[in-house]
């Protein structure tokens, strides 16, 4: 920012920083590093493994099993649940705790940070929602919820 490093670390990480302009305007989320780990071919879909216990599925693009990938989700793709949702459309559900939440440029939104995965392969997801979601949700610190992405929104 004006010739001054404002932030280090994994992509992952410094993407999911509040306190960051990266987590602001249209293109704030993160970039996850995966793996192709399998192909749903009726549907034209494949499984990507982030970390323990993190998978999401996407389209599958015909890279093969075990080729690394990196996945974008945006923030505008994430919404939050208090409890996994069934007969939906929304085919990656993940739990998750939240870590943070912080005003973005509009007062009526709210990103939260959310830790997805267990253990040291856990990675920061960031949701932008509206304020009253965020408080009827009662989302603070600690709090665990299930993030929900469409299949159709995860780029790799």
């Amino acid at each position: 920012d004006g010739g001054r490093v404002v932030g280090e670390g994994a992509l992952a990480d410094v993407m999911a920083r509040l306190d960051l302009p990266t987590a602001r305007g249209d293109g704030a989320g993160v970039v996850l590093s995966a793996v192709v780990a399998a192909h749903d071919t009726p549907w034209q879909l494949a499984r990507l493994d982030v970390g323990e216990g993190f998978s999401v599925w996407a389209r599958d693009s015909g890279l093969p099993v075990g080729q690394r990938v990196r996945v974008r989700l945006l923030a505008r793709d994430v919404s939050l649940a208090r409890e996994p949702q069934v007969a939906t459309s929304i085919g990656n559900q993940l739990r998750g705790v939240v870590e943070a939440l912080a005003d973005d440029e509009h007062p009526s939104q709210a990103l939260v940070r959310v830790r997805v995965g267990e253990g040291g392969a856990a990675s920061p997801v960031v949701a932008r929602l509206t304020r009253r979601s965020a408080h009827a949700l009662g989302l603070q610190p600690g709090l665990p919820v299930w993030v929900q992405v469409k299949t159709v929104a995860v780029v790799e």
